[in-house]
């Protein structure tokens, strides 16, 4: 069950996070914007699932943070 009535989920394809180190840099990375609630990782398929809080953060700010790092954002619709 949701807690959090503002809480969202997006994901990206991350080019490039093959490593377990690669996901600590993402998620650091989102972090420092605020509003991530929570981050899933699958390096396997370079997925990431995102839950933030959508009063705190929306998705380009996400997408730009994203692309910040070494990796390649690519938004799943």
């Amino acid at each position: 069950m949701n807690t959090n009535e503002h809480e969202a989920k997006t994901s990206f394809i991350l080019t490039g996070m093959n490593k377990e180190c690669c996901v600590s840099l993402v998620e650091n990375a989102l972090r420092e914007g605020g509003g991530i609630i929570r981050m899933e990782a699958d390096i396997s398929t370079q997925r990431i699932n995102v839950f933030y809080d959508s009063t705190k953060t929306d998705i380009t700010r996400l997408e730009t943070a994203l692309n910040n790092t070494p990796y390649k954002a690519t938004l799943i619709r």
